[in-house]
């Protein structure tokens, strides 16, 4: 289901997972495995799939009911844009729902990513001045 114009959204999701396993992992070493059941993996592969699957399946609906005026690609494989290129009719909805859907699916998971890893900065920070204040210091 997912295209090669996908691709990098897909990639971009399956990060955002990486970032939250890492997240537990690093902040919550001991209680990894209790949060990490199978059932939330599983959720989270699915969630990749979705997302990438819904963003493809709006792309081809909005393509599907287009009316071209020709029937020549002039690409290796069969992407949205070209057969958008050989639209006779506007494509006005099908260049905002790229767009939007652009910048969501790189700016949800990037956001997500970002804010993962600021907890693990904060996190570290707060153990390292945890273990600096438990230590006197020799003068």
């Amino acid at each position: 289901m997912v295209n090669s114009s996908q691709f990098p959204y897909f990639i971009l999701t399956a990060y955002l997972d990486m970032g939250y396993l890492k997240y537990l992992a690093i902040c919550c070493p001991l209680h990894y495995k209790a949060r990490m059941t199978p059932k939330k993996v599983a959720l989270l592969i699915a969630g990749v799939w979705l997302y990438a699957s819904v963003e493809s399946l709006g792309s081809i609906v909005l393509s599907a009911s287009l009316v071209l005026c020709g029937n020549r690609i002039n690409k290796i494989y069969c992407d949205n844009f070209p057969v958008v290129k050989l639209a006779c009719s506007d494509t006005t909805v099908n260049n905002a729902y790229g767009v939007l859907a652009t910048i969501l699916a790189v700016a949800v998971p990037l956001i997500s990513i970002l804010i993962s890893y600021t907890k693990i900065l904060r996190d570290i920070a707060y153990r390292f001045i945890a273990v600096l204040s438990h230590h006197p210091t020799n003068l």
